[in-house]
This record gives C-alpha cells, sequence and structure tokens, in this order.
C-alpha cells in the first residue's frame, strides 16, 4: 500500500536475548558440559559450541542423540537451564551500549520484542534480573514455537504479535542460525 503525506512508516525491533542483548554463551556451554559430564559424555567445548543452536531440546538431542524420550529430554533441558542459572546469576549484565540504545527506541514509541530458544522460565530469569521488562511489548519463547532457529517462527510469531508484518521489523541477533531465520 501507499502511504500517504500525513502517515508515518511503521517498523520495531525484534531482538534475540542471547548474543544481542546479553552473551551467555560461556556460560552455556559451561552448563552443558556439567549435564553431559553426568551422564558419563564427554564434548569438547568447541563441539558444545557448534551445537548449541535452536531449543534446548534440539540441543540436547544432538548432543546426546535422538533416543531420548521426552520426559528425558526435558529433564535434562531443565538441569542444563538450572545450572546455567546458578552460574550465571552474578555475571548478569546487558551487552555495552545497550542500555542507551533500549532507552532511545523506547523514548521513540518502537516497538520491540524479544525472542529467544530457551524457556519462558529461564527468559524471565534473565529479563526480570537486568531489569528489561518495561522496553519490550512482546516476549517470545520455545515454548511459544514448534522448531528452533534457523525456522523463522519465533520471528514470525513476535512480528505477529507485536501487530506488524515480518518485512515491517528489524531482527538483532548475532548467531547464524538467527541470521538465516530472519531472512
Amino acid at each position: 500500500p501507499q502511504m500517504t503525506e500525513d502517515q508515518e512508516e511503521t517498523y520495531g525491533f525484534i531482538s534475540n536475548l542471547d548474543g544481542a542483548v546479553i552473551d551467555t554463551a560461556s556460560h552455556r556451554v559451561a552448563a552443558w558440559q556439567k549435564v553431559l559430564a553426568e551422564r558419563n559424555i564427554k564434548r569438547q567445548p568447541q563441539e558444545i559450541v557448534t551445537q548449541c543452536y535452536g531449543s534446548g531440546s534440539e540441543i540436547a538431542c544432538r548432543l546426546m542423540g535422538d533416543r531420548l524420550s521426552e520426559q528425558e529430554i526435558g529433564k535434562i533441558v531443565h538441569r542444563q537451564e538450572e545450572l546455567f542459572q546458578k552460574d550465571y546469576r552474578a555475571n548478569m549484565q546487558l551487552l555495552q551500549g545497550l542500555k542507551k540504545f533500549l532507552d532511545d527506541a523506547k523514548s521513540l514509541n518502537i516497538p520491540m520484542a524479544l525472542t529467544c530458544d530457551s524457556s519462558l522460565e529461564l527468559m524471565n530469569f534473565l529479563i526480570d534480573g537486568l531489569a528489561l521488562k518495561s522496553y519490550f511489548k512482546v516476549i517470545v519463547g520455545a515454548e511459544d514455537v514448534d522448531r528452533g532457529r534457523p525456522s523463522p517462527d519465533i520471528l514470525l510469531k513476535a512480528s505477529l504479535r507485536l501487530g506488524l508484518l515480518p518485512e515491517e521489523c528489524v531482527v538483532f541477533d548475532s548467531s547464524e542460525s538467527g541470521i538465516e531465520a530472519a531472512q
């Protein structure tokens, strides 16, 4: 549709929590290493890093094999998130310069969504710990979609909840799978 002179262009921001807002990579890898060690599975940190995309369930299957029951996967993911929270709690911080960016976007009334392939419980732990709730109109986590990144599902759900078309959203993500999803 054509815009008239008195219409403003509407757009929104969709940001992936991990990598674009905070950097938890080393803490996530350490938590997965502990979960694997508890199950006598040895993986090098770099091998874990290459598998840490998509939902926790998808990561667990890639690291431990796909013969796990849903119940067992749920326990593994819960344990990994528990270990991660314990380790990360004392190290929570936004990426440098992000607070000003969020304040500026909020003052301009740009609608923002926060996404993450982690559980909403873990997202809320991070959002509350970093006082982010007031910035983001929409939160979309692993429970909200069937497939994690590189599937675009989470971004499409976020744009829908913002009331915007996907092409009206600017996506911030630091991972290859997130960039692929945004395309």
